[in-house]
C-alpha cells in the first residue's frame, strides 16, 4: 500500500535536511526474504519518478531552471544503479575526496560537509546524481535498527581492535543530500 500526503513534525528545524512540513510517501509492503527488497522497490520507485519527470516536464524543468540555474540531474542507467556500503563510501572519500576527508572513519556518522563531497565524487565517478549507502554502521543509527547478522563486522578504519557492526539501515541521496532515510 502506498500513501502520499502532508506531514508535519514538531521540531526545532533550521537546516535543509529536516523539513518541518512536507509531501511525504509512505510505503507499506510484504518482505518475503529481507529488507534489500524494501530498498530496491523504493529505489525503483523514485527512480521511475525521476525519470518520468525530466521526461513529461521538460519545458518546466528548463523554465525553473532559467531562473534557478543549476546543472541537469544525472540518473544512473537501468541496471547500472550506484549502491555503496558506508564503508565504501568512507573509503572514497578517504582515496579520493577533498584533503579534509582523508582521515574519516568508518565508525562515525557523515557530516553535511562529507555527504556533499562524496556526492560530487559520485557524480564524477559514476556518472550520476542519485545513489543509496547502505551498511550503515550500529553506533550512527537509531537503537531500533536491525543489526545485519549475515555480514562479519567490518574492520574499523580508526584502528582499534574489533570490527564495526553493522545494519541493515540505507540512506538514498541526490547530489550528496539525503533524500530518504530507512532502517
Amino acid at each position: 500500500m502506498v500513501s502520499i500526503g502532508p506531514v508535519f513534525r514538531a521540531e526545532n528545524s533550521n537546516t535543509p535536511r529536516h523539513l518541518t512540513e512536507f509531501t511525504g510517501l509512505d510505503l507499506e509492503m510484504e518482505i518475503r526474504n529481507d529488507y534489500s527488497e524494501v530498498l530496491l522497490m523504493l529505489e525503483g520507485v523514485l527512480l521511475h519518478m525521476f525519470r518520468e519527470i525530466q521526461r513529461t516536464c521538460k519545458d518546466e524543468i528548463d523554465i525553473v531552471r532559467s531562473v534557478y540555474s543549476s546543472d541537469e540531474i544525472l540518473l544512473p542507467e537501468p541496471g547500472k544503479e550506484v549502491r555503496l556500503t558506508f564503508a565504501q563510501a568512507q573509503q572514497l572519500l578517504r582515496e579520493e575526496g577533498p584533503a579534509e576527508f582523508r582521515n574519516v572513519s568508518d565508525d562515525e556518522d557523515m557530516s553535511t560537509p562529507q555527504e556533499k563531497a562524496l556526492g560530487a565524487l559520485v557524480r564524477e565517478k559514476y556518472k550520476t546524481d542519485f545513489y543509496v549507502i547502505d551498511k550503515f554502521p550500529e553506533m550512527v543509527r537509531p537503537f531500533y535498527a536491525k543489526l545485519d547478522d549475515t555480514t562479519p563486522a567490518e574492520p574499523s578504519s580508526a584502528g582499534a581492535g574489533g570490527g564495526v557492526k553493522v545494519t541493515n539501515a540505507f540512506d538514498f541521496f541526490l547530489r550528496g543530500q539525503e533524500i530518504l532515510s530507512a532502517c
